[in-house]
């Protein structure tokens, strides 16, 4: 998840919409998750876990995957002082915003490609 935070995506106008269709069939092109090099299994890992749960790319580092847990229907992480914290908290030192947010990563099987329990899943197997 590192990787992403360092290498910084070049800014976008926010108003404009934007054709992911491309990396999708990027991704459906890469190898199967056993044999895919560990980098490109992390980008495509990244990038997976930020279109299923909408946060901001350079908010990945904040994950803890120490926090990692696994329940039947998915994984389970927590997230600290993510951009929206830290804009809270410099709006109003009393702010009652949770200084940690979970995020889950949830099974499903339309394809298995496509599918971000499965890269997640084979990324701690293949980097423990």
């Amino acid at each position: 998840m590192q990787i992403i935070y360092s290498e910084r995506p070049p800014n976008i106008n926010l108003d404009e919409l934007i054709d992911i269709s491309s990396s999708l069939e990027y991704i459906l092109e890469l190898e199967d998750n056993n044999s895919i090099l560990i980098r490109n299994l992390s980008l495509k890992t990244a990038f997976l876990v930020v279109l299923v749960t909408a946060y901001q790319p350079l908010d990945l580092h904040r994950i803890n995957i120490l926090s990692c847990c696994q329940v039947s229907s998915g994984y389970i992480f927590d997230c600290y002082e993510l951009k929206e914290y830290k804009i809270a908290k410099t709006h109003s030192l009393s702010t009652l915003k949770s200084r940690i947010k979970r995020i889950f990563i949830e099974k499903y099987q339309e394809n298995s490609q496509l599918y971000p329990y499965k890269a997640v899943k084979i990324l701690l197997l293949r980097t423990q």
